[in-house]
């Protein structure tokens, strides 16, 4: 299950009764329209945590209307805070501040009617907070963030913003007992944005790290194959929750897919499943993809099954991009890696022990005159997948 499935099944779950999701693109706005540009990574945190809550009683606002379209004072704050309305009393708040004390007194008069006026025509926030407070007393409500498709961590702002989300998300669900904001960061970032938060040790106990199974991956594959073969009508209908039983998720697996697959760099067959999964860093995203590749090159599937050819053909037409993928997702952090792995990787085993990289990897760095130090190194590796405990599937 990816993230986006993830956060439909905690809205449908029986824990919440009052579901809101954030939009990701709109928050990040909000936040950087209330704090100021000129903000750089010397500054505090605490404005982009307060401007992400208020964000947060935004969105409830939007859904309360919904249910409750009598609360006057949640519906005229929101419409006060219509986007476009929202636009113009912002661009006329930041002309006005810088020039409240203009050295033209017809600029400085004008700066001073602006900046009252916008603020005299603004709702009362904290009334609509109180009023959707107790609309929600009797319910227990979840915030849902989905991440972004790519932060820019080296831009000051959106590294401060991000770092807001993480802190208001559990300062937010920590203020009342029926509220829980849930959001979603990847493994790299978060990484980097740990060593930058001040009192990382308020949100580390609330952290929950996921990782997908082999068989959840099993499960969500033959789901997907089963849906589509029925909605081309290659099969009829299913109960496609039986593939929670692996089973009989692998019987269905094993029409469409041989049961092994030749591993020609070590002339040795194996199951096909795991062969697939190896590919991959075993998100649910990469693994469809993969598939999808494998499927290509059998033009008549499902008709005809996908032989170990196609398989090795896809995976081998895939490589390349997840590993630029890969790659460019860790370049704020690490931003040599795919030059080194190229310079240093190239030579070695397709399977090899850490214990291979000081031998051979290190010392070559030395004779080279590198001077990144083996934990940075090792951290890397491990970070990235390029090593680490191998497991046993299914």
């Amino acid at each position: 299950m990816g993230k986006t499935s993830l956060i439909k099944r905690i809205r449908l779950g029986s824990d919440y009764n009052f579901s809101v999701v954030c939009d990701k693109d709109e928050l990040f706005s909000w936040v950087n329209s209330k704090v100021s540009s000129k903000a750089g990574m010397e500054n505090p945190v605490e404005p982009y945590v307060k401007a992400t809550k208020q964000f947060y009683w935004i969105s409830i606002f939007k859904e309360i209307v919904k249910e409750a379209p009598e609360l006057k004072s949640v519906k005229a704050y929101l419409k006060h805070y219509a986007a476009k309305e929202k636009r113009v009393l912002s661009g006329l708040k930041e002309w006005a501040v810088p020039n409240l004390k203009a050295r033209n007194p017809f600029t400085s008069v004008a700066a001073g009617l602006v900046n009252v006026l916008t603020k005299s025509s603004e709702p009362d926030f904290e009334r609509a907070r109180k009023d959707a407070e107790e609309f929600l007393d009797s319910r227990t409500v979840v915030i849902l963030i989905d991440n972004l498709e790519k932060y820019l961590l080296k831009n000051p702002n959106q590294f401060k913003a991000l770092s807001g989300l993480i802190m208001s998300a559990v300062e937010f669900s920590g203020q009342k007992n029926n509220i829980t904001v849930k959001c979603f960061i990847p493994a790299e970032y978060y990484t980097q944005l740990e060593n930058h938060i001040d009192n990382f040790g308020k949100i580390s106990p609330n952290r929950i790290t996921l990782r997908w199974k082999d068989r959840e991956l099993l499960s969500m594959l033959c789901k997907r194959l089963g849906f589509e073969l029925y909605r081309n009508g290659h099969i009829e209908w299913l109960d496609l929750s039986e593939f929670e039983d692996v089973g009989k998720a692998l019987s269905f697996w094993k029409q469409y897919f041989p049961t092994t697959v030749l591993n020609q760099p070590f002339d040795v067959y194996e199951p096909v499943f795991p062969y697939i999964l190896r590919h991959t860093q075993l998100t649910p995203r990469q693994v469809v993809q993969l598939c999808s590749k494998i499927v290509e090159r059998v033009p008549s599937f499902p008709t005809q099954s996908v032989d170990g050819k196609a398989i090795r053909e896809g995976i081998k037409g895939w490589e390349g991009e997840l590993c630029t993928e890969v790659l460019s997702s860790f370049q704020e952090i690490f931003p040599r890696a795919a030059e080194f792995c190229t310079q240093y990787l190239r030579n070695l085993p397709l399977r090899f022990r850490l214990s291979d990289l000081q031998t051979h990897v290190y010392e070559e760095m030395n004779t080279r005159g590198e001077e990144q130090s083996q934990y940075n190194l090792e951290r890397m590796f491990f970070d990235m997948g390029i090593i680490g405990e191998g497991v046993p599937l299914l």
